[in-house]
């Protein structure tokens, strides 16, 4: 697969950067029963659930990354074997903690349960794994379609189905499959079929300027999210569309760097607000300075995060 000359590897990384800390906003702001109401102004609520479309955004990138390259049944297992192993370093660190502050109370079916994706009671914000676990498994499976004429049909016909099966509801075990599974079959058809740059082009014939097409895709996205019902996951489409048509110079390698560590910081940082420290949190009625800590922590927790895992690489290279 010819990588994009729009949304580049790059643009994802950048992406990823500034999609933790859209995550960090709508988790401090959203819910601000979860804080005692530290932060309940009608305009930090009102931007915190705007940016509850972070999970779609995810999952468009999700989407757009495992489309990048067919996935065997080997590279599907090594990708879950990957991600798995990334959740238990953040596991076997926080949890405990958790036993011993008394956050949780150990239940070994609770336990087990948690470590393999099956519940998220612990961290009510890990369900997102279930979700990444579900859709490497309908990735790989879609791998087996090698006619790509045929495979474009189905995943169209895919694509209409997921809109109609939202309205029905088969339990929350794929609750988040149901919910997301258009916005990834959307991306997933847009980097096979390179989506973009064919978009991109026929504007391009009316609009010349780069920036402009840029705001026009932002403008359509926001039309389309609160206009169009059950096909708003099509704003997804125009949400990276116009990201990709913007240039963030020095801001480039801050949002990359982020994106190198939003796996952790998605990981560890409502441990932070919501169970470990939350009283610092309740007893800081600055936004902005809970925003500045909250981001600090979650990534000096990954930095240390990435270390171990450095660490036991070179130990496996010792022993092997």
């Amino acid at each position: 697969m010819i990588e994009s000359s729009l949304f580049t590897k790059l643009k994802s990384k950048e992406a990823k950067g500034i999609c933790i800390l859209i995550m960090f906003i709508h988790h401090l702001f959203a819910f601000p029963e979860r804080l005692d109401n530290v932060f309940n102004t009608d305009f930090l609520v009102r931007l915190g659930q705007e940016f509850g479309i972070i999970v779609g955004l995810y999952v468009f990138i999700s989407g757009y990354g495992l489309a990048l390259k067919p996935l065997s049944l080997w590279d599907g297992v090594e990708r879950i074997k990957k991600l798995w192993f990334s959740f238990c370093l953040v596991f076997f660190i926080f949890i405990p903690i958790g036993l011993w502050l008394g956050v949780y109370k150990f239940e070994p079916k609770e336990f087990f349960e948690n470590l393999f994706f099956i519940s998220s009671s612990y961290n009510h914000e890990w369900w997102f794994f279930a979700l990444y676990v579900q859709l490497i498994v309908i990735t790989t499976i879609l791998s087996l379609i090698k006619n790509q004429k045929v495979a474009f049909v189905v995943l169209c016909v895919l694509l209409l189905c997921s809109v109609i099966i939202k309205k029905f509801d088969f339990g929350t075990t794929f609750l988040g499959l149901r919910l997301y599974l258009p916005v990834f079959l959307l991306s997933y058809i847009t980097c096979k079929y390179n989506l973009f740059e064919k978009a991109d082009g026929l504007v391009c014939k009316v609009v010349g300027y780069r920036l402009i097409r840029g705001v026009v895709y932002f403008m359509l996205a926001l039309v389309i999210s609160k206009k169009f019902g059950d096909a708003n996951f099509l704003a997804f489409f125009f949400w990276f569309l116009g990201f990709s048509c913007f240039t963030f110079n020095y801001l480039s390698k801050v949002f990359c760097y982020l994106g190198k560590h939003s796996v952790n910081m998605w990981l560890v940082h409502t441990f932070y607000c919501y169970y470990y420290c939350k009283d610092f949190f309740v007893s800081r009625s600055n936004p902005i300075l809970a925003f500045v800590v909250l981001l600090l922590l979650s990534l000096m927790t990954s930095i240390v995060i990435e270390y171990i895992k450095d660490r036991l690489k070179c130990l496996k290279t010792y022993f092997s």
